[in-house]
């Protein structure tokens, strides 16, 4: 059992280290087509730091206390009937693409570009991910 949680540990590592990469990616495209660094650091949080959504799903499960190996660990995920990932969704990417199309307020394509790279990168590395599981 204890090799099964390490292993699931360094695999939720491995993806976040993807999911930091893919964030810092996003910064310096976001920058250098705004010339505004303030719209890379927004693109970076919001790409790094969606999956804080899966804390609802943890608090439902366990309850409401924090266990920050329990929670790496990702054994949450399969106690609950669904999986309540509210900013994981391809329909907000098109929504704030078309926002800033109307707009053309960089906010709404730094968002997009960041939750398009973020689900990216969750569809290639989580094998949880299925078909259209983000829809």
């Amino acid at each position: 059992m204890a090799a099964l949680i390490r292993n699931e540990m360094l695999y939720t590592l491995k993806t976040e280290i993807y999911h930091f990469s893919v964030s810092l990616l996003d910064f310096f495209v976001i920058w250098a087509v705004f010339k505004d660094a303030r719209f890379g650091a927004l693109a970076f949080a919001v790409a790094f730091f969606v999956d804080v959504d899966h804390l609802l799903d943890y608090f439902l499960a366990e309850g409401c206390r924090l266990d920050l190996k329990s929670f790496l660990s990702g054994r949450y995920l399969g106690k609950g009937q669904r999986l309540l990932i509210i900013f994981h969704a391809w329909e907000y990417v098109l929504v704030l693409f078309v926002l800033y199309i109307l707009t053309h307020n960089p906010v709404f394509a730094s968002l997009s570009i960041a939750l398009f790279s973020h689900l990216c990168v969750d569809v290639i590395t989580n094998r949880q991910v299925v078909n259209l599981g983000y829809f």
